[in-house]
């Protein structure tokens, strides 16, 4: 056919010719770098966990052991029992009830790198991006065989929110071989996590006896000959709570332990009332619901709203 007939199918075929040649050949690495730079922000914010910034932020945040420390071997021993089983532990109990200092003490002998993630006063979204990082660490191995998430809520508000990113925690650590601990913020309802979590084995951190007194009495310098008398008055005193018993042998090691008087009979420690009045207020900030007055878990409990103070 005539030259002029092909022209049109010429050009098309020249033009196939160099989009297959630009295509084949690679761009100067200049043109690439915007492209391959939004690809890499993209890989980046697809790839992120939500939350893995504050997990990181929280797991340098650890809380220092109280004075003077309170020994509890049996308690001790009894979860680490636990733990070495690799159960997930629920520490449950009222407000300073030295929940946190016995899981310190656990996961220091157990597991020195143990990662401790303090919820303290974080909100209840924050808690379910934490655990959803959390879950992401545990599940590729990133973690050490321990950890211990430290004051979490357990109210039914609470887990309403973050009930499916807990469960996630707990059925990747149990699968992964982790232990598990977890303490509860003082004053919410542990039986719902009973409840929901079937995995969960639940212990409750006792009061101290008239005899755990007297032996801490003891250890922090007490002569023997007064310790009983000791041990009975401050279990009278204080109703065997740790806090209490805590900060009233420190108080007593600070008098160089003197022999019990009328006026310490008679009169209530400052220390003490203090440390009730702190307790009242974070029952009343953690007890759930509008009944913020029902404090008590169960009767077996010491309620510290109840006891009198001489405020």
């Amino acid at each position: 056919p005539p030259v002029s007939t092909l022209f049109p199918y010429s050009t098309l075929f020249r033009s196939f010719l160099l989009f297959f040649f630009l295509m084949i050949r690679r761009p100067p690495r200049s043109t690439l770098f915007p492209y391959t730079t939004l690809f890499r922000s993209t890989e980046l914010i697809g790839n992120a966990r939500p939350g893995i910034n504050l997990l990181k932020l929280l797991l340098d945040k650890k809380p220092r052991l109280p004075e003077p420390l309170l020994q509890r071997p049996d308690l001790t021993h009894r979860l680490e029992e636990l733990i070495k089983y690799r159960k997930v532990v629920l520490l449950t109990g009222t407000v300073h009830k030295g929940k946190t200092t016995l899981a310190q003490l656990v996961s220091s002998t157990l597991c020195p790198d143990t990662w401790l993630v303090n919820l303290t006063e974080r909100r209840f979204n924050e808690i379910d991006n934490v655990l959803l990082a959390l879950a992401g660490e545990i599940e590729s191995g990133n973690c050490p065989d321990l950890i211990v998430i430290d004051d979490l809520e357990i109210s039914p508000a609470a887990l309403q929110v973050y009930r499916d990113s807990l469960a996630l925690v707990i059925q990747r650590a149990s699968s992964a071989g982790r232990g598990l601990l977890i303490t509860t913020r003082g004053g919410t309802n542990n039986l719902a996590v009973a409840q929901s979590f079937n995995e969960v084995e639940l212990l409750d951190v006792p009061e101290l006896s008239s005899n755990n007194i007297g032996a801490l009495c003891v250890e922090h310098g007490c002569p023997h000959e007064i310790a009983n008398y000791w041990g009975s008055f401050l279990f009278a005193e204080t109703s065997g709570h740790p806090k209490l018993v805590q900060v009233r042998l420190s108080d007593l090691a600070a008098r160089d332990w003197p022999s019990p008087s009328v006026k310490d009979l008679t009169t209530q420690s400052s220390v003490v009332t203090s440390v009730r009045q702190l307790a009242r207020q974070l029952l009343s900030d953690t007890a759930p619901g509008p009944d913020r007055k029902s404090t008590r878990l169960n009767s077996s409990h010491t309620d510290i709203s109840r006891m009198p103070s001489s405020a």
